[in-house]
């Protein structure tokens, strides 16, 4: 059963690859062909919109990163777009984060504008911050 749901599209005169749903181990064969399919068609440079991707495992991330290496030997690039809250967190743990051009909306990556690491790192230090008052509450009522 597939847990993903993908379609192309063009914005600006670019490809994208929208990924909806679950990327798992059952899901990477339909996606991996679906990506290889995009670049046979539009060439090597494809935006993957993550909008809509609610996780991802690391079969998941080693059909990207695949993808990711046949583009830039061809000269091109797999800007990622929009990835919510735990995929961000998966391509940071991972480091992933600075190997692909993360871009915080599809629009931005048609035109470049990558989310800046520093940025990725002030958004993981609000939700480290949050949690750890969270934290700090729970064992003061605790205690």
């Amino acid at each position: 059963m597939f847990n993903v749901n993908l379609s192309t599209y063009e914005l600006n005169g670019r490809p994208v690859v929208t990924l909806r749903g679950q990327l798992d181990v059952a899901d990477v064969p339909c996606v991996a062909a679906h990506l290889t399919t995009a670049v046979a068609v539009y060439g090597p440079w494809i935006i993957v919109d993550l909008e809509g991707l609610d996780f991802i495992d690391c079969s998941g991330l080693g059909v990207l990163v695949g993808v990711l290496r046949r583009v830039r030997a061809s000269g091109g690039d797999l800007p990622l777009a929009a990835p919510q809250h735990m995929v961000r967190k998966v391509l940071t743990v991972t480091g992933l984060m600075d190997v692909f051009s993360v871009h915080p909306t599809v629009e931005q990556a048609t035109h470049g504008q990558g989310l800046g690491r520093a940025q990725v790192l002030a958004d993981n230090l609000v939700t480290i911050r949050g949690l750890q008052t969270a934290d700090m509450a729970t064992t003061t009522a605790i205690a």
